[in-house]
């Protein structure tokens, strides 16, 4: 089986049920959506707080945050995605009711959902790993509700998430069966714990209660992979 199986499921999925979604939509009064999406937020912001206490490490994760998020502000990750995002929408759609904030925000907000997270780093490492599915898979399950209710609210911008779990999920996958030895226990851990505190603000987001750039920190997943030897090295020292 291929170490991409759980990457080509989430795909699919997304697929399935943003189609479901969008059939759905019409049928969905505004407070039933505004409110489904609220639910997805508050669940989002739990699922970061939960697997943000999984961290070994307070300072490696606070450092990763602030370094992150300093390399994505200066990169603007969010703004680069939304030019992305309008880019795709002037090229693949000319719906007239489809806006494109509804579509960047669709694509933007589904992206991050579907690929930040434990769940998210920690099932992409197994695969590359050890060829174990068993985490994007029941992942998914999750992804197929978000995925309606997103392909009800924000339309066709929700399939072009596929593509962002292409590029970062597949890649996540390639990182591990590559850089296995870089990857240790407590690497993992902290990679997965800063994937899970990214999620707390974009569930705020959801709820309509902040409006930070989520994708700008983004990077702070990545950051434990020097951090974490580099600190295991200072400490060495004394």
């Amino acid at each position: 089986m291929s170490i991409y199986f759980g990457v080509m499921v989430e795909i699919a999925v997304i697929f399935i049920f943003t189609t479901i979604g969008l059939l759905l939509g019409d049928f969905l009064p505004d407070r039933v959506r505004a409110g489904s999406l609220k639910a997805i937020g508050a669940v989002i912001a739990y699922l970061g707080v939960s697997g943000a206490s999984d961290s070994q490490d307070l300072v490696i994760l606070i450092a990763s945050l602030l370094i992150g998020t300093m390399i994505g502000e200066w990169l603007d990750l969010e703004g680069r995605l939304n030019q992305g995002a309008d880019h795709l929408k002037a090229r693949f759609t000319r719906q007239a009711t489809d806006t494109n904030h509804s579509f960047a925000h669709g694509f933007v907000t589904a992206s991050i959902v579907i690929c930040v997270g434990a769940m998210t780093v920690l099932g992409a490492l197994n695969s590359g790993l050890h060829g174990d599915h068993s985490l994007l898979l029941a992942k998914a399950v999750i992804v197929a509700i978000t995925c309606i209710v997103f392909g009800a609210t924000y339309g066709i911008g929700t399939y072009f998430a596929s593509l962002t779990v292409i590029i970062y999920e597949g890649g996540l996958v390639t990182l591990a069966a590559w850089l296995a030895p870089l990857l240790t226990e407590p690497v993992i851990a902290e990679m997965s714990a800063a994937g899970s505190l990214i999620l707390i603000p974009l569930g705020l987001n959801m709820l309509e209660a902040t409006d930070i750039k989520v994708t700008n920190q983004i990077p702070a997943i990545f950051v434990p992979i020097g951090l974490v030897p580099l600190a295991d090295w200072l400490t060495s020292l004394f």
